[in-house]
């Protein structure tokens, strides 16, 4: 089945990841570089993160390994009956879903969903997406076990966090499947060669997930950067869904904390444009050797603003931030003028009210 057409559109050119400024597939598009171009590290070291010092991280590694990656790329066809689901249905009905499955695997702990056309731009090359819609989920990490980063505990963490959103993951797509519908299953780790079929964080932002942060992390009104993300691409229909403005882009042009607390200097200053999308290059070349190090790194997470103990707080702080009337003119100046007529408002309001950005 085609992909909707414009998909792409859902995402605003200053909020995503990589993109096609012209709308047409061309070179330049993130979708025309392989895995292999995209993380040259994660496929040219044929051992990384395979093994790990930590016997938590070794334990999570294994159910991902031995029982969850067999699953994955098998058949996507239905298992059951035609479904005559609405697109209302299925948001319903998969909310429920994944409540209970909360409820009985995950500590009733929030599992974020939302809904996009699968983005075309955002199709690696040597990926295949045979299916038009995404489910996107998100499972926020524990607050504690975070904030020790770069101590073993948050790496342990987030292999946690795989295991756990790989299962719930796993277990929707064949939840889907029974009921009627295709569904195919994007692991939140990638496969067993650490290759996934398309970026999870562009879809997240067109689902109405968050945006994009400074750190190259999705901020999320519910969880800041805590969280991680999986996708099954799927035939059933979706509710159309807004990707969300929170100021993101305002205050991380203002507030330097990743930058200045990330140990092997892979959070950028200024932006650049890479791709056609004017961003926040992450040096992936100096961030990834030190992630499997320390098997997860996390320290970008741990100190940022929006990274806050539990729900109420983090949307406290969201409210708070699209308040401030510095705020509100970089965002309007942002919209009239693009993100460099935004930085140059922005940089010279901070120097003159300090560091401080209230």
């Amino acid at each position: 089945m085609p992909h909707e057409p414009n998909a792409s559109s859902l995402i605003p050119p200053d909020k995503v990841w990589s993109h096609s400024p012209n709308g047409v597939r061309d070179e330049t598009s993130v979708y025309r570089l392989p895995r292999s171009e995209v993380l040259p590290f994660l496929v040219e070291q044929t051992s990384f993160m395979q093994t790990s010092s930590s016997p938590a991280n070794e334990a999570s590694r294994h159910v991902i390994y031995q029982e969850q990656y067999p699953h994955l790329h098998g058949p996507i066809e239905p298992l059951g009956p035609s479904a005559t689901w609405s697109a209302e249905d299925v948001e319903r009905e998969v909310r429920a879903f994944v409540e209970h499955y909360a409820r009985a695997h995950l500590d009733s702990r929030f599992v974020k969903i939302g809904h996009t056309p699968v983005l075309e731009d955002h199709v690696y090359t040597d990926g295949e997406l045979t299916l038009p819609h995404a489910i996107v989920l998100g499972l926020p990490m524990r607050y504690e076990d975070t904030n020790a980063a770069p101590e073993p505990k948050a790496g342990e963490e987030v292999t946690r966090n795989y295991m756990e959103l790989g299962g719930l993951t796993l277990a929707l797509g064949t939840w889907l499947r029974e009921r009627g519908y295709a569904a195919e299953v994007h692991h939140p780790r990638g496969d067993k060669e650490m290759n996934c079929e398309a970026l999870f964080i562009p879809h997240a932002i067109a689902a109405g997930f968050g945006e994009l942060g400074r750190h190259g992390s999705m901020i999320s009104r519910e969880f800041g950067p805590r969280i991680r993300l999986s996708m099954i691409t799927t035939d059933a229909p979706i509710p159309k869904a807004q990707p969300q403005d929170h100021g993101v882009d305002e205050f991380c042009t203002w507030c330097t904390k990743c930058m200045t607390a990330c140990p092997v200097d892979a959070i950028p200053d200024e932006r650049t444009t890479r791709r056609g999308s004017y961003r926040f290059v992450v040096d992936t070349t100096a961030c990834l050797p030190y992630f499997a190090e320390t098997d997860g790194c996390g320290i970008c997470i741990a100190v940022c603003p929006y990274n806050k103990a539990d729900e109420a707080d983090s949307e406290k702080l969201v409210d708070q931030i699209v308040s401030l009337d510095w705020v509100k003119q970089a965002g309007k100046i942002k919209r009239t003028d693009g993100l460099e007529a935004m930085e140059h408002y922005v940089a010279d309001q901070k120097a003159a009210r300090g560091s401080r950005p209230e």
